[in-house]
């Protein structure tokens, strides 16, 4: 069989493709696990964690807003998906998902969680994962 038609030859195509689309960037970090101040019953967590990834992204399909409330107050939630490398260090969910440049500059600076990170491709291209994100509100102090 010719090299041509292998699936390594789709496999590299696929993900060259893929990245070359990841004209954004971001950053992937993992949230510290929680300690507890024993005074005052307060779980903290650094909110920068660990950073897992950083570099050239996609970020696609921005649906929304979606208004909810929680408690006494109505937050407003996007959702998205972000893709990344496959050569980048797997996602969790949980995982921070910032978007440090993009061309459109009312991207950059937005937080999103990851909710999913999809698996089981048969030509895997870039870890694509769904993310959450809220945005702030002018109604914030």
């Amino acid at each position: 069989m010719s090299p041509l038609y292998s699936t390594a030859f789709a496999l590299d195509a696929a993900q060259r493709y893929a990245e070359s689309n990841m004209t954004a960037t971001v950053r992937v970090s993992r949230l510290a696990d929680p300690t507890l101040d024993t005074n005052t019953g307060i779980l903290t967590a650094d909110p920068a964690g660990d950073t897992v990834y950083e570099g050239a992204g996609r970020v696609w399909t921005v649906a929304g807003p979606l208004t909810m409330g929680i408690g006494d107050e109505l937050s407003t939630f996007s959702s998205t998906f972000v893709s990344i490398p496959m050569s980048a260090d797997l996602p969790h969910v949980d995982d921070l998902v910032e978007i440090t440049a993009h061309s459109d500059p009312t991207m950059v600076g937005r937080a999103y969680r990851v909710m999913d990170v999809e698996a089981g491709s048969q030509i895997p291209a870039a870890r694509k994962m769904q993310v959450q994100g809220i945005q702030s509100s002018p109604e914030w102090s």
